[in-house]
């Protein structure tokens, strides 16, 4: 039984400190984001990745990336259930649409980085390690 409630209590704890780490599309982050609509695949290089350490579930998560494109544009991807996707800077990507959730709030990594208002066009999307180098 104590083992039972040391168990539960570190679920808890463990929960929170996660849940402190993230924010939602719709707190006070959004108003800077410009939304953007991909209609093709682009290619790119990563600036810096954003894990969501989470898995898919009943709570939407995306990670996000800092993405420089090939035409000189800077975009902020937000990739859906990315799951153990991982990015370094550096790697040529290909971006392609992506739907945007129907829910309202989706949680995202609140590094600093990742939702600083200097970079303002943000886009859903799925991303690839592009094999070939352009």
């Amino acid at each position: 039984m104590r083992k039972l409630f040391v168990f539960i209590m570190m679920t808890i704890l463990m929960g929170k400190c996660y849940a402190q780490k993230f924010k939602t599309i719709s707190s006070a982050i959004e108003p800077c984001w410009q939304a953007v609509k991909l209609s093709d695949s682009l290619n790119g290089t990563i600036i810096s990745y954003f894990n969501n350490p989470f898995l898919c579930g009943k709570v939407p998560t995306a990670s996000i990336a800092i993405v420089k494109l090939y035409n000189g544009d800077t975009l902020r991807i937000l990739e859906l259930c990315s799951g153990t996707k991982i990015f370094k800077p550096g790697d040529t990507i290909m971006i392609y649409p992506h739907r945007v959730p129907e829910v309202k709030n989706v949680l995202l990594p609140s590094d600093k980085d990742a939702i600083d208002c200097k970079i303002s066009k943000t886009t859903y999307g799925r991303m690839r390690i592009n094999s070939i180098r352009i």
